[in-house]
């Protein structure tokens, strides 16, 4: 899913490693993710593998979300609808009451999915030297799914 991808992803992340793009080493990246406390998702249409989430730093409180969708299915709403779906799971089932994105400022699609799902930008924020623009959603404001 990522291979498909390769080139975007290297223009905004070049440290990432040959391994990132494989399958075995998103499938590593997600049992890393597991041992840090912080929870993996798989968004799956027709048996196939289009987009992974997570929820990360997940609190009683608070996490931060992050969501690709293969470029096959981009502009299909499938990063709108399994945003959506893991907002559900956040609030009603783990108890979290705020989530929070952090968005490249050109990433126009990403910002619009996370705006869909009740997003609102509060903050222009800098995070290891990248800079990001931070959303957030609050348990109980209304999603637009």
């Amino acid at each position: 899913m990522y291979a498909l991808d390769r080139d975007g992803i290297m223009a905004a992340e070049p440290w990432r490693e040959p391994a990132f793009f494989t399958s075995q080493g998103q499938l590593d990246r997600a049992r890393v993710w597991a041992q840090h406390g912080d929870l993996p998702f798989v968004a799956v249409q027709n048996g196939q593998l289009v987009g992974d989430l997570i929820l990360e730093d997940a609190t009683g409180e608070s996490a931060t979300v992050g969501y690709f969708v293969s470029p096959a299915r981009r502009n299909l709403g499938v990063a709108a609808r399994a945003l959506g779906l893991l907002i559900q799971i956040a609030f009603d089932e783990l108890g979290i009451q705020t989530l929070v994105a952090e968005i490249r400022p050109d990433n126009a699609a990403s910002r619009r999915v996370a705006e869909r799902n009740g997003f609102s930008y509060v903050e222009p924020v800098t995070l290891d030297g990248v800079e990001l623009d931070r959303f957030v959603l609050r348990s109980g404001q209304t999603l637009l799914l």
